[in-house]
């Protein structure tokens, strides 16, 4: 069984992406990452356009510690190859399509035995947003932090 790599991935996001709560990491001169969220002040879209551009930005994959972080706890799985998270009712899994190689969750409700999402999830406020249409909680407070 596959599980999430502990070493953070990371992607390059696309303009549309941005959004409040939004997380990403963008490079310094001294090739340092510092991690930064989208509030709302933010309205430098023309600098980040430009950033962008010179891929001096990118964002984290979803990974099991953003997964811990909304509350979820990890359950073992013994006779099926997917790595799952649950959180009272709901089961979050992960699997790697041998073929494709592309990642892909699902998220279950254990009460009314049914599936409310399956598919790809690039980041923590994706889940989140995914979470939130499916009616489930994510108790999730965005950072509003407009300090620098």
């Amino acid at each position: 069984m596959e599980s999430i790599k502990k070493t953070p991935q990371y992607y390059k996001p696309t303009f549309d992406e941005f959004c409040l709560g939004f997380e990403y990491e963008y490079q310094i001169k001294t090739n340092e990452w510092i991690r930064k969220n989208i509030h709302m002040r933010f309205t430098d879209w023309e600098m980040l356009d430009h950033v962008l551009g010179g891929g001096q930005i990118r964002v984290r994959c979803l990974d099991e510690e953003d997964i811990l972080s909304l509350g979820f706890s990890s359950k073992n799985q013994e006779k099926i190859p997917i790595t799952k998270w649950i959180k009272g009712d709901i089961e979050i899994g992960y699997w790697r399509d041998e073929f494709s190689n592309d990642v892909e969750y699902c998220i279950f409700n254990v009460k009314r035995n049914n599936y409310c999402f399956i598919g790809k999830i690039r980041n923590k406020l994706e889940l989140i947003k995914i979470l939130n249409m499916v009616s489930i909680d994510a108790k999730y407070d965005i950072n509003l932090d407009v300090s620098d």
